[in-house]
């Protein structure tokens, strides 16, 4: 197969979901690829009590699919806790409250 310089033919010269652009999150942010999270050194968890646009997101998700029903403020609270918990249940997965890569996977997140 010829070489195609790291791009995809018919893509206009990029991979969809590559753009670096987290969707809601008002502009670029640092280890976030095409609006999924990707942390190359340390292994990605969210936990009760972190603060962060990352928890935005998974707020936003969860609430658009009818998980949560709190404010979207990026404070992992008991809400947020409670939403997460009920969700891997859902999803067949252990029942820990913390997002792990794969929560976030399933999210679509990752």
């Amino acid at each position: 197969m010829p070489d195609m310089g790291g791009m995809m033919p018919g893509m206009g010269g990029m991979m969809p979901g590559m753009g670096g652009v987290m969707p809601g999150m008002g502009g670029m942010m640092p280890g976030v690829v095409g609006g999924l999270y990707h942390e190359c050194d340390d292994y990605f968890e969210i936990h009760p009590g972190d603060k962060g646009a990352h928890v935005r997101c998974v707020q936003e998700r969860l609430k658009e699919m009818g998980y949560y029903n709190g404010a979207c403020n990026g404070r992992y609270g008991s809400k947020t806790k409670c939403a997460v918990m009920k969700y891997q249940k859902d999803c067949g997965m252990e029942e820990t409250g913390i997002v792990d890569l794969l929560v976030l996977a399933s999210l679509g997140l990752f």
